[in-house]
């Protein structure tokens, strides 16, 4: 299988500043990310985190707090794409590299775009062009990330001292690819798309904001352990998995 050649600098054992804040970016986005919701649910007047979905946070006069959210934490998922992309590339095959690189950047601008396009707001009327980019930005958000988690597990369960990662890779794919799915089906093909578990613009039963807190967590959880990882390995001059 062909590999991409990187001088022998870039493969070497020396600390590399740069691409750690990179790798840091994987583990400061999803923590700062649902440590701002927690506190901005909690101090927001009238909002229900079990009830109703984060990105209803966006809507009211504090909403700007989850929009800025939504953003740079798009943009810090952005930057862990380039740093597993610096980090993978001398032991992996062109087509993984860019195909999981890519969609782990996508997963940013899924972010990114939830930020900029607002939701509507809660009990009112849900069909309409903000809705339905909003809704697919949700989507963009989850689907790269669960087929990524599938990539990125298909390499490592077949390379030793990954094999553990790979597996957790593989089953932490099933959550994304879930809310992404979920999402498009209940708010384009159910009729009444508000009985969904996991849209992210519709209203909500009475565990909605629980169970989108609950897929939040686990997914952006890949994210934090695979940077924690490759970041546990640069410190010690330890190559990328190959294969």
């Amino acid at each position: 299988m062909s590999t991409l050649e990187t001088p022998e600098a870039e493969t070497s054992g020396t600390p590399n500043l740069a691409l750690r804040l990179f790798l840091w970016a994987g583990i400061l986005g999803p923590l700062f990310f649902v440590l701002v919701l927690l506190i901005d649910g909690w101090l927001t007047p009238g909002y229900s985190a079990m009830t109703e979905v984060v990105s209803f946070l966006e809507v009211g006069p504090t909403g700007w707090i989850q929009q800025l959210n939504f953003v740079l934490t798009g943009l810090l998922f952005i930057l862990f794409a380039y740093g597993f992309f610096q980090w993978m590339r001398p032991q992996s095959s062109f087509w993984w590299l860019y195909v999981t690189t890519v969609l782990i950047a996508l997963s940013g601008v899924g972010m990114i775009m939830a930020g900029l396009v607002l939701p509507e707001a809660p009990g009112t009327t849900q069909m309409t062009v903000r809705w339905i980019l909003h809704t697919i930005a949700f989507s963009l958000v989850f689907l790269p990330l669960g087929l990524a988690c599938f990539f990125v597990g298909g390499k490592f369960i077949r390379t030793p001292g990954w094999r553990i990662h790979g597996v957790y890779s593989l089953l932490s794919g099933i959550f994304p690819l879930f809310a992404g799915l979920g999402n498009l089906y209940s708010s384009f093909v159910v009729e009444n798309a508000s009985h969904a578990l996991v849209s992210a613009t519709t209203s909500q039963p009475a565990n909605g904001g629980l169970v989108n807190r609950i897929i939040i967590i686990v997914a952006f959880a890949w994210y934090v352990i695979l940077a924690s990882h490759m970041l546990l390995r640069e410190s010690r001059g330890v190559k990328a998995p190959g294969g």
